[in-house]
């Protein structure tokens, strides 16, 4: 019997430092709820450790998909101060080797899947407002609702 934990290591080699917390599926998008693990972090200039945290917030970052439904990582990151006084950097967040970059909104993997996520061209180029409802199957705007099923 295979556990949990040795799947997930198999299927996403580069979760090997975060904690997986929860894993569902929510309008055919399967998310992956992770957060980084405790410890230090170095500052990417000075390269100091770092413990000190200032804040938490997540990121959200396309993966390549499993079973043609698309993932979707809600990473929960660090913001941590840099106390080396010299350095130039006050604070820094934490990057994750082999999921996340700087400003990046999608993993690695994810940027060498041909059509995958990454592809401007699957992307419209504007949003009508309804497109997370539209998904579900639930109307696209309230004027579709009043008017009720056609």
């Amino acid at each position: 019997m295979v556990r949990c934990d040795d799947l997930i290591a198999v299927l996403f080699p580069h979760f090997k430092t975060v904690l997986v917390e929860r894993v569902f599926t929510e309008c055919g998008v399967v998310h992956i709820v992770v957060r980084t693990l405790d410890g230090a972090a170095l500052c990417p200039d000075c390269e100091l450790p770092s413990n000190r945290v200032h804040s938490c917030y997540e990121r959200r970052l396309a993966d390549s998909p499993i079973g043609d439904q698309p993932v979707l990582i809600e990473l929960t990151v660090r913001r941590l101060y840099c106390g080396n006084g010299l350095c130039g950097r006050r604070t820094f967040v934490e990057q994750v080797a082999g999921l996340t970059f700087r400003y990046g909104r999608r993993t690695p993997a994810s940027r060498r899947v041909p059509g995958g996520p990454g592809r401007r061209a699957r992307r419209p180029r504007w949003r009508p407002a309804g497109r997370n409802t539209a998904q579900c199957g639930q109307p696209d705007d309230a004027a579709a609702a009043a008017d009720g099923p056609s």
